[in-house]
């Protein structure tokens, strides 16, 4: 049954409460840590009957804060109690007063009415009666950003030289000039550095089996826009052999004729290489060939003629050689030689490094190998002859190889 009790109880010792709170139904109490907290409404000492939903406060020194029981009947868990002062994750919250955040504040939308003062340490932003002010221009991946009424200032890339001819003469598709802003892009485009260019050009057919013979061959080097370059030496390398035939040490920029003397002893090729240096780094490299070949020669004349005669050298003749023996100087393949004989043999003169001929026929196609024999073999020579006499003109045979 209910006790009524006066409107005012008293301790004999005025200066001591009559009650303590932790005796007190829904009353405040401390305790050192969270362990302690959910203990208050558990065990042999359990104080549950001392405990009110959303009353009861509890003060946790080792926290430093202040739990409200939520739940009375989760008391002893985290469910079961609300920390107070502090920001709710979810739901609407009013907060009043100054608030000092020490870490970063996050938030998808922030608005604010009736700010009279609002400060960001570091920013320089002020907002003030309604007001945004920045002491320093705020900036954004390192640029400044530019303000209502104000005009951007020109970054220095900006600066660009037009007056200048067109380096670029054709624009093929595909080209990606690139640039990290518009001006480099132009520049790219239309201004594009021209790099350092050679050009050697292919000497034609040279007469071999001649010692010391003199070879000529023309070239260009253009340093263009690459005034750093280094130029490196012109090499003739003999392309079978992989030996070195000269050197010249020290090409000029600019158009050159080079000539030098080779040695040519046999059918041969030889590569000319320009190349031109960054420090020690190659940039360019560019060959040429120059081939070297025995000739071929045809004549008519009489019987049984020694290779020096049916070539006329050295003087040395019979009667009815006709001087004026025809030289061509040209690469292996089937040759058409034109006879003209007055009672005459008739000889042709091959390279021997071509082969010997598998058949000679006449403008009809009929075969005509028996109307001649390999005569001679002079050193790098096939000498064929023909076996009788002939007079005829415009006669003309096809040695196939």
């Amino acid at each position: 049954m209910a006790i009524n009790l006066p409107d005012v109880v008293q301790h004999n010792n005025q200066l001591n409460a009559i009650v303590d709170s932790n005796f007190v139904r829904g009353g405040t109490r401390s305790v050192a840590n969270l362990t302690e907290l959910y203990q208050i409404g558990s065990g042999a000492n359990s104080k549950v009957d001392q405990l009110k939903e959303n009353v009861t406060r509890v003060y946790v020194s080792g926290e430093n804060k202040f739990y409200l029981l939520k739940n009375i009947n989760s008391r002893t868990t985290s469910a079961g109690w609300q920390p107070e002062n502090y920001v709710y994750t979810t739901g609407t919250q009013t907060i009043s007063g100054a608030k000092t955040f020490t870490n970063l504040i996050t938030a998808n939308q922030l608005s604010m009415f009736d700010v009279d003062l609002f400060q960001i340490s570091g920013v320089n932003l002020e907002i003030y009666d309604g007001n945004v002010n920045f002491k320093i221009r705020p900036t954004v991946n390192g640029s400044g950003i530019q303000l209502r009424g104000e005009v951007a200032d020109a970054p220095p890339s900006l600066n660009f030289n037009g007056n200048r001819n067109i380096k670029r003469g054709t624009f093929p598709s595909g080209v990606n000039a690139g640039g990290s802003d518009i001006i480099s892009f132009v520049n790219n485009v239309f201004f594009p550095t021209v790099p350092l260019s050679i050009s050697l050009k292919d000497s034609p057919l040279l007469t071999g089996g001649i010692q010391n013979y003199r070879i000529t061959f023309t070239g260009s080097i253009n340093g263009n826009d690459e005034s750093d370059a280094a130029l490196g030496a012109l090499i003739a390398t003999d392309i079978s052999s992989n030996q070195t035939v000269f050197v010249d040490p020290t090409p000029q920029f600019g158009n050159f004729y080079y000539t030098g003397s080779y040695n040519v002893s046999q059918d041969t090729a030889i590569k000319v290489d320009l190349s031109y240096f960054k420090g020690t780094e190659k940039q360019i490299s560019q060959n040429a060939s120059i081939l070297f070949e025995y000739p071929m020669y045809y004549a008519t004349g009489a019987d049984n003629l020694s290779f020096n005669q049916i070539l006329y050298v050295n003087s040395e003749s019979n009667q009815g050689l006709r001087p004026g023996v025809v030289i061509k100087l040209e690469e292996k393949s089937d040759k058409k030689i034109v006879f003209n004989t007055n009672n005459e043999i008739m000889y042709a003169v091959f390279p021997s490094s071509w082969g010997e001929v598998t058949s000679i026929k006449d403008p009809n196609g009929l075969e005509n190998s028996a109307g001649w024999q390999l005569y001679l073999q002079p050193s790098n020579f096939y000498v064929y002859k023909s076996r009788y006499y002939s007079s005829v003109s415009n006669f003309e045979l096809t040695f196939k190889y």
